[in-house]
């Protein structure tokens, strides 16, 4: 609030009252990038817009992104298929 210097430590300590405080159990800051990523990529956004977030971040190239998060890629594959697979049973009827 001063402006002066505050320790890593300290911002985790601050960061984790303000988990107990809501109720939400502690975790990680590292842990808050993979859930933004994780919930833009759920939510359809663009691998290369998550990586350029990401890259501001720590991630360099698309190629570590999608390491990372490429089981969330197989598992929108495997809801697109089942939406299809739903489109087609109704258009078979």
């Amino acid at each position: 609030s001063d402006g002066n210097y505050i320790s890593p430590r300290q911002v985790l300590r601050i960061f984790h009252r303000i988990l107990d405080n809501a109720g939400v159990r502690r975790c990680r800051f590292h842990d808050l990038r993979h859930t933004v990523a994780s919930i833009l990529l759920n939510e359809g956004e663009e691998m290369k817009v998550i990586q350029e977030l990401q890259e501001l971040l720590g991630h360099s190239t698309i190629t570590t992104t999608m390491d990372v998060y490429s089981h969330l890629s197989d598992q929108k594959k495997r809801n697109t298929s089942n939406k299809l697979a739903q489109v087609y049973e109704i258009g078979e009827k």
